[in-house]
């Protein structure tokens, strides 16, 4: 396995989507080497679990009403891919 050499942790910073044709390198990216998602204020992409990327936000989404949007309530959407053999990841 090559992707720790090749690309090493990875954080995506300072944006709000990616396309759909990149979502499924960046998930198997992730289940090889720690990729962060940092959103700052930003709202998270519904795609994004925060199981294979870890998510960091500055603040959280809001619903109409007012209440946070758990991470927990977003799916993988269209990517759907599971890590197969993953190994834990160093903490950042």
């Amino acid at each position: 396995d090559h992707a720790a050499a090749l690309f090493g942790p990875i954080e995506i910073v300072g944006i709000t989507e990616l396309s759909p044709v990149w979502r499924g390198l960046l998930h198997a990216i992730a289940c090889r080497v720690p990729v962060r998602w940092n959103a700052g204020p930003r709202p998270v992409p519904d795609w994004l679990d925060g199981k294979a990327v870890e998510i960091v936000m500055t603040g959280r989404p809001q619903t109409d009403s007012g209440d946070a949007v758990p991470l927990s309530a977003r799916g993988m959407g269209d990517v759907g891919l599971q890590c197969q053999d993953r190994n834990p990841h160093p903490a950042w």
